[in-house]
């Protein structure tokens, strides 16, 4: 079968444009300045290092953003209370230049989360995200085969 000729264009196509270093793959910012993380927690996750994270997030001067199985507030350990920014299943790991997994403990994973805490991971791995986790997940993370899968882009 041949193909059709090629339509011709309205317009010459614009060859002569300057390069902009803001749309290049090759120049990528040397910090996480202006990036944002993405902050997956449960009720019982650990205070300190909910707030180290996002002190030393801060100082970095970038944003993080608080993900979690519900909408509103969870409890860290210390019983302080955090707003949520977004629902597991309305901020897929693909909206963060990273992501960190503070789940408390694989026993209090409500068992109708725990596919989108695996999607969202899966997602993470396969974007090439850098991930950090609390030790706690890592028993979790090997029972769903992520664990073998995670490279050194990922840090417990």
């Amino acid at each position: 079968m041949k193909l059709p000729e090629a339509i011709k264009p309205a317009k010459s196509p614009i060859l002569d444009l300057p390069k902009a270093s803001s749309l290049s793959l090759m120049a990528k910012p040397t910090t996480f300045a202006g990036r944002k993380l993405g902050l997956l927690v449960a009720n019982g996750a650990g205070a300190d290092i909910f707030n180290y994270v996002i002190y030393e997030i801060d100082k970095l001067k970038a944003t993080v953003e608080v993900i979690a199985p519900q909408i509103g507030n969870i409890s860290l350990s210390d019983n302080s209370k955090v707003k949520v920014d977004h629902f597991i299943g309305a901020a897929p790991s693909v909206l963060f230049d990273a992501v960190v997994l503070l789940i408390p403990n694989d026993t209090d994973i409500d068992l109708s989360l725990k596919p989108k805490i695996a999607d969202f991971v899966t997602d993470a791995i396969n974007h090439f995200k850098y991930i950090g986790y609390s030790p706690a997940l890592l028993d979790y993370l090997n029972k769903i085969d992520l664990e073998s899968q995670m490279d050194g882009g990922c840090f417990c």
